[in-house]
């Protein structure tokens, strides 16, 4: 049952009315037939004590609730109440005594909202990181509060979302897209891409999904700040290397070391020994993830959310460093339209591509057979594809590349070969666009030498605004290519050797509840 609360004047009033009392302070005096001057002060006294006593009572009702529960009490029975979850999704900071307060530290993973530099154009627009952070308890407690509760936001505005293009009413703006974007933590690359989202013409028909697989307040509090033009909804991944440092699917310090030999990692007797990859290398945490979050997403959007459970065009699917033109939902849905006529084989769509030189009239799509590393960026497929993929499960979820595109690319071309390969239809002027560039995770662990000079990400930004405008935009038809059909079997990039990955994995494509415990899927 829904908690309705009351200002204290509007109880003042209920209490005059009730004793019928004429009160000056906030309200229009009530008839009443005084024969004693001395009682009508009384009566006043009587009355501004009770206001008195009603703003005492209030503001003990909303004083924020202490939470004990610290990490050493989790194998406890307590769990927390509503009070203090709302009070945690508010913002609220909870109250510790010494004796509770046992904030954890996470390895390399600080819920401390990033610091973002001074040439940022978004920077102005994020909150002040919060002077005491978030512990281990309460990101958890948030994270299975959004993953439960399904909120979507902006519903004020557009409306609820209804499937059913019959279901419509003014006030509604009718559930065209969905559009799901995977975020970690790159706070900066995430604002340009909203700003770009707001700029798309029929976003405001969009039910835009953010995965995280990351609590940050500061991503929140942006995501907030900034999407006013459409409704969405935050999901969370569960198994992430934030929610569970020092222990698996995090690295565990019984892991082995990724570069030792296996000869040293057996003498070493650490866990995974025996599984190295096809290079010899053991699992690095934070690049496994990447794989388990998208196979996740998946899952949770096409089977798990109340909202797109039963949706059944085609999803959208973005990162966070992308950037998208002016008409990329226009060209989706000319490609949506057209590909039963030009490509009936075409099992997805891709808005993006890697091209130096775009097309330049900005009408032309390629019938082409699926390449990790060409058509990942800026895919749309529906849940045809997906039970396709969830088919070859066991072939996604061994094969070892921790990369989800080139180990798709590997599915298509075994599991998925009969009757055809993965068929896609790809833009060949892009309407998405690469923008993490100068901080991704491959350019990353390149030597400081071999980066790229003045790498910077609003000059990426101003890039791909360039290469955009050479050609005209909103095209009325499409016009067809075919593109090469034959691609050679791609052998793997090693890093997904151990079997722990490979049963999460499955696991997680099944689309697990919040309440699924780890060790039961190990």
């Amino acid at each position: 049952m829904a908690l309705q609360f009351y200002s204290p004047c509007f109880l003042l009033r209920k209490f005059i009315r009730l004793v019928r009392i004429p009160c000056r302070l906030c309200c229009d005096p009530v008839p009443y037939p005084y024969n004693s001057r001395r009682r009508n002060v009384v009566l006043r006294f009587a009355a501004l004590s009770a206001l008195v006593g009603l703003l005492f009572l209030a503001s003990e009702t909303f004083k924020t609730p202490k939470y004990s529960a610290s990490v050493n009490e989790t194998k406890s029975t307590r769990h927390p109440g509503v009070l203090e979850l709302l009070a945690i999704a508010a913002g609220m900071e909870m109250v510790r005594t010494p004796a509770e307060s046992s904030s954890v530290k996470l390895p390399d993973e600080s819920p401390v909202a990033p610091k973002i530099s001074s040439d940022s154009r978004i920077s102005g627009n994020l909150s002040k990181p919060m002077e005491r952070p978030l512990d281990l308890d309460q990101i958890k407690l948030l994270i299975e509060m959004e993953n439960r509760l399904q909120v979507v936001h902006n519903e004020e505005i557009f409306g609820p979302v209804m499937l059913s293009p019959e279901v419509h009413q003014e006030t509604i703006v009718p559930l065209r897209y969905v559009i799901v974007v995977q975020i970690h933590r790159r706070i900066n690359e995430l604002g340009f891409l909203l700003e770009s989202l707001a700029n798309v013409a029929g976003i405001n028909g969009s039910l835009i999904i953010f995965s995280h697989d990351f609590y940050d307040p500061a991503i929140i509090d942006l995501i907030r700040k900034s999407v006013s033009f459409a409704r969405y909804m935050h999901i969370f991944f569960p198994f992430s290397i934030q929610t569970h440092p020092g222990q698996y699917p995090a690295q565990s310090p019984d892991d082995c070391p990724k570069s030792v030999s296996k000869t040293v990692a057996q003498r070493l007797k650490c866990l995974n020994a025996e599984h190295p990859d096809r290079f010899g290398h053991y699992r690095v945490a934070h690049m496994m993830q990447i794989k388990h979050h998208w196979v996740w997403k998946l899952a949770r959007v096409f089977t798990g959310l109340d909202v797109t459970k039963d949706y059944s065009g085609h999803v959208l699917f973005l990162e966070e460093d992308y950037w998208l033109t002016d008409d990329a939902l226009h060209v989706l849905d000319l490609m949506i339209n057209a590909a039963p006529q030009i490509c009936p084989k075409c099992s997805a769509l891709t808005l993006g591509n890697y091209l130096k030189r775009q097309h330049p009239k900005g009408d032309t799509v390629e019938w082409i057979q699926f390449v990790g590393s060409r058509h990942n960026m800026g895919m749309a497929f529906n849940r045809t594809l997906f039970h396709r993929i969830i088919e070859c499960i066991d072939v996604f979820c061994t094969f070892d590349d921790y990369n989800w595109d080139w180990t798709l690319q590997h599915v298509s071309l075994t599991c998925l070969k009969q009757p055809d390969p993965l068929l896609f239809l790809v833009a060949k002027s892009s309407r998405v666009y690469h923008i993490g560039e100068c901080e991704g995770i491959h350019h990353q662990k390149k030597p400081a030498n071999l980066k790229r000079p003045q790498c910077s990400l609003p000059g990426e930004v101003q890039k791909v605004k360039r290469a955009s405008a050479l050609f005209p935009h909103f095209p009325k038809k499409l016009k067809i290519v075919k593109g090469v059909l034959k691609i050679k079997p791609h052998k793997g990039n090693g890093g997904w050797g151990d079997p722990r990955d490979h049963r999460l994995c499955k696991h997680l494509s099944t689309g697990p509840g919040t309440d699924d415990k780890l060790s039961e899927m190990l």
